[in-house]
């Protein structure tokens, strides 16, 4: 009989997990200088991304060790980052954007639509060049391979013929 109470003693019982998603309010920047919108472009490791910017720069940026292992963050994800006084071609990551918050910026023109559409246009093409699955050899180089493998055969000596 399974154990439904979730113990020995009766009255604790397990508690039922509460499945009530709230939606958390969207962060916009500050009107300050060292705040800007950036796209995630690939990930180096310990926690450092290549993003580029609004305005078109790349920059590297760097997860801080609160958001570490609570914010995960791929490419092709908006986030919201703040540069560093002292360097100016690295940045700390603020906040990333769900997609639902990035159709509300799109919407109040924070940042452009096609900030976001071009880079995702850009890795479906990266897959859809080269289709790995239907991909087929031409017939040309089968028939080359055919006859190499003919021309090894001619170079085979039985052991028994010697």
């Amino acid at each position: 009989m399974p154990n439904i109470s979730g113990g020995k003693n009766f009255k604790k019982g397990k508690k039922k997990g509460n499945n009530f998603r709230e939606d958390k309010e969207l962060v916009l920047k500050d009107n300050s200088e060292n705040e800007s919108y950036a796209l995630v472009k690939g990930a180096k490791g310990n926690g450092r991304f290549d993003i580029e910017t609004s305005d078109g720069v790349t920059k590297l940026a760097i997860l801080p060790g609160k958001h570490r292992k609570r914010m995960w963050i791929n490419a092709g994800n908006i986030v919201l980052v703040s540069v560093w006084d002292f360097q100016e071609d690295k940045c700390s990551i603020i906040h990333k954007y769900s997609e639902e918050h990035v159709q509300k910026l799109v919407e109040k023109k924070e940042i452009l639509s096609n900030f976001q559409k071009d880079n995702f246009s850009q890795f479906a093409d990266e897959e859809s060049e080269v289709d790995y699955f239907s991909a087929e050899m031409p017939e040309d180089d089968e028939s080359e391979k055919k006859d190499s493998h003919a021309d090894e055969a001619e170079f085979f000596v039985d052991v028994n013929d010697i």
